[in-house]
């Protein structure tokens, strides 16, 4: 494989002159991953609305996952700046947008923040899911982003149980069908990101499926998972709350799998990262598709 090592030149840090306030809020919003936050915390609003759950329950519980994914996402920037120099150079602590501080004192509202939100639903499955949900953000960035394989899983799974987040008194067992979908398909996203991350992450010593497998291996797996998603989903919980996963997974899986035969002839990091992309859009397009339709 060619090299997957992107440049690494730091930016230099901001003026005073551009810092009138601390930090920039397009430096905050990096922070936060929005485009993965946003479109899970609407998915969530609209399954929630579909259950029957109060519209006030709902907001608040929705807030408190955007809330606390975010403070997640940051957390992991904060434990994560010896790779992002290496990977991504221009997030923005290692790039010098934030000061250390900065960033610890926008974790600390966005946890806080989380565990009000929660209270105020007066549900103790959603009061505890938040606190698990923060406690599981520390957790993975402090211990399990190092185990092999154990990462992917851990996201994975957090992911496909996240959309259920604001319905948590309502939740029946003919939705797990509909949550593993959700799951393989974050799994296998996540894995190609440490695929494009691989030299970075071996760089820093950081062992990742790809770097002990190799990347072409790590890609087979890429593909085990896109076959787990075309088999068919028939469950109440699909066809009355999220309409059409089944072959919206089936037809997503195909798309993928015709696009992994590409990078696997070719693999090289501007494949790898046109994949990268496409799960994003997928992502993205699928939260915000299934959030229409949930609410309807």
């Amino acid at each position: 494989m060619t090299n997957l090592l992107p440049a690494t030149k730091e930016r230099t840090s901001v003026t005073a002159e551009s810092k009138l306030l601390p930090g920039s809020l397009l430096a905050y919003l990096a922070l936060t991953r929005l485009y993965t936050v946003v479109p899970l915390a609407l998915l969530s609003y609209g399954i929630g609305i579909a259950r029957g759950v109060s519209r006030g329950h709902v907001i608040a519980a929705a807030a408190a996952i955007a809330c606390a994914l975010a403070g997640g996402y940051a957390y992991n920037d904060l434990r994560d700046q010896v790779t992002d120099r290496l990977n991504r150079p221009a997030r923005p602590l290692v790039s010098g947008q934030l000061s250390r501080g900065e960033v610890q004192r926008f974790i600390a509202l966005l946890f806080g923040a989380a565990a009000l939100l929660a209270i105020s639903t007066a549900s103790l499955r959603t009061m505890t899911f938040i606190i698990l949900l923060v406690l599981s953000s520390q957790l993975y960035s402090d211990a399990i982003k190092y185990i092999v394989g154990l990462k992917n899983m851990f996201v994975g799974l957090w992911c496909g149980l996240l959309p259920w987040g604001a319905s948590l008194d309502n939740v029946v067992v003919t939705d797990l069908a509909a949550m593993a979908l959700v799951a393989i398909f974050v799994t296998q996203k996540e894995l190609i990101a440490d695929i494009y991350d691989r030299d970075g992450d071996a760089a820093a010593g950081i062992r990742t499926i790809p770097v002990t497998i190799g990347p072409r291996a790590a890609l087979a797996l890429v593909v085990a998972l896109n076959v787990l998603l075309c088999v068919p989903v028939r469950s109440a919980g699909d066809v009355l709350i999220l309409p059409h996963l089944g072959s919206t997974a089936q037809m997503v899986a195909i798309v993928n799998m015709l696009v992994l035969c590409v990078v696997l002839l070719n693999t090289t990091h501007k494949t790898v990262r046109i994949y990268l992309d496409l799960q994003k859009v997928f992502m993205i397009g699928g939260c915000i598709g299934l959030f229409v339709m949930a609410s309807a």
